[in-house]
Order: C-alpha cells, then sequence, then structure tokens
C-alpha cells in the first residue's frame, strides 16, 4: 500500500505537467496523421530510395510509407526515443538527484518505509505515466483514419499496429530505467549526462551498425535499440524475431530495476 499511496502522491504532485505534455503529444500525433496520403506518400518512397543508406539506417534501413502502417514505422515508431524516449530520461534521471538535493526525501524516508518500496514507488508513477501517453497516442493514431478524410480504415492494418504499441511500451521503459539507474548513483548533472551519453551510444550501435566494419557489427546486440524493430511488424506484418525482442527489452528493464534497488539500498543518504 505505501508504493502506491507514494507513487499517487508523485502523479498528483505533477499531474498539471503530465496531463499538459499527454496531451500535446496526442494532438501532434492525431495532426501528423492528417500528413498523410497515400498516393503523395508512394511516389516520395520512390524517391527515398534513393537516399544514403546513413539517411535509410535512421528508420531501420529502409523505407517504406505508402500505407498508413509503414508512414507510422517511419514517423512515430523510429523516432519515439525523441517524441517520448528523452522526456522520460529526463524525468528518470533527475527524480532521485533533486529529492536528495532539495533534502526532501530526509521526509519521505525518515518515515515507515522501506528503500525499496520508495524505489519501486518511483518506477511505477513513471510507468503509470508511460502507459498514459502511450495509450493517448494509441487512441490519436487508431481514431485518425475513423476521422481525417485521407484515410481509408479498411486499409489500415490495426493488428499489428497494436501489437507495435506494445513493443513501444516496453521500448520507452527501457530508456525510463537507463535513465533511472543513474539517478540512484549520481547527482542531477552526472546522471542526466551519463543517461544521455548512453542514449547516443545506443542509438548510434543499434542504427548504424551497418556503416561500421564487419569485423564489429555484432556490437548491435548491446544495444536496446537494436531490439525496437517494427520494420517487419509494421511493413510486412510479420512477427518474426519479435517475441525474442520484447524478451530482451524484458529482461533488460527488470534487470536494471533490481540493480537499482540494490544500489539505493546501499546508499548513504543521511535521514
Amino acid at each position: 500500500m505505501k508504493v502506491f499511496e507514494l507513487a499517487k502522491k508523485d502523479l498528483s504532485i505533477n499531474k498539471t505537467g503530465i496531463l499538459i505534455f499527454s496531451g500535446c503529444i496526442a494532438l501532434f500525433f492525431f495532426w501528423f496523421s492528417s500528413v498523410f496520403d497515400p498516393e503523395l506518400f508512394a511516389d516520395l518512397e520512390e524517391f527515398y530510395q534513393n537516399f544514403p543508406e546513413a539517411i535509410k539506417s535512421l528508420v531501420g534501413g529502409q523505407l517504406s510509407i505508402s500505407d498508413y502502417n509503414s508512414f507510422m514505422n517511419v514517423y512515430l515508431f523510429s523516432f519515439a526515443w525523441m517524441w517520448m524516449g528523452l522526456y522520460f530520461l529526463l524525468k528518470t534521471s533527475q527524480d532521485i538527484p533533486t529529492e536528495i538535493e532539495e533534502k526532501t526525501i530526509e521526509i519521505t524516508l525518515s518515515k515507515p518505509i522501506k528503500r525499496w518500496e520508495f524505489v519501486t514507488a518511483k518506477l511505477l508513477r513513471h510507468l503509470i505515466v508511460l502507459l498514459f501517453i502511450t495509450g493517448l497516442t494509441m487512441l490519436s493514431v487508431f481514431s485518425a483514419p475513423f476521422i481525417l478524410p485521407n484515410t481509408d480504415p479498411n486499409y489500415v492494418n490495426f493488428g499489428p499496429l497494436s501489437i507495435a504499441f506494445v513493443l513501444l511500451v516496453l521500448h520507452l521503459f527501457s530508456l525510463l530505467v537507463t535513465g533511472f539507474i543513474f539517478s540512484t548513483l549520481f547527482n542531477r548533472k552526472k546522471a542526466l549526462a551519463l543517461s544521455f551519453g548512453v542514449l547516443i551510444f545506443f542509438y548510434a550501435i543499434g542504427q548504424f551498425y551497418g556503416l561500421f566494419p564487419e569485423i564489429i557489427r555484432d556490437i548491435k546486440f548491446i544495444s536496446i535499440f537494436y531490439y525496437f524493430d517494427t520494420y517487419d511488424l509494421l511493413v510486412n506484418a510479420s512477427l518474426d524475431g519479435l517475441f525474442i525482442n520484447m524478451l530482451i527489452l524484458s529482461i533488460y528493464s527488470v534487470a536494471l530495476i533490481i540493480a537499482s534497488i540494490l544500489i539505493f539500498q546501499k546508499r548513504n543518504i543521511p535521514v
């Protein structure tokens, strides 16, 4: 109960900012859905095939935007780390260090609450926000074909699109816990710098490994971005490798959650 109470308290304190950001993201993707024009983007797809491999690698090495699912693959899912991931990385990396520096953590930990409960409550709060933002975004993307004139919902494959959002939740959560583990170790500046450093490193090797010498291309397997691949799912409606990717992202997140709890248990915080 203490975990839920603390998470609820954090949510109530930050609810205005959460609602504003969530609403902006949902409205942005609803508006962005109106940009999609099947005929126009079919022509653009042919044009994009002449782009350098470095540009193509930004969206998984191949460009397909002639239908609604593939359009969302390129402009929503391929850049989800930028639209939403940066927000969670910023929030989680600054969470615990801010409480320590402002000494509000002393009040919390002086109460009958265990440290693992404190860490779990923080993570729960961020997970709830993640699910809320992703849910609103999903609602916008799913409702757009029924409301906007350019897209016929009969030509939208909602099954793979739904699964892609599940994979998106796992991907964003893996970014979230990456920032969070640094918040249990360092002050605000170090936690933020290291979080963004790891993000850039993971993104570079997960997206641009094809440009590396062949002998070191296997470095891609250590990047969480490599396992967030929605191309086959949304463009080819293929589930190949999907469950392995989900499993690896889940194991990564659980491992970092356990590590965060253990680290924070041993951190010296006078109360």
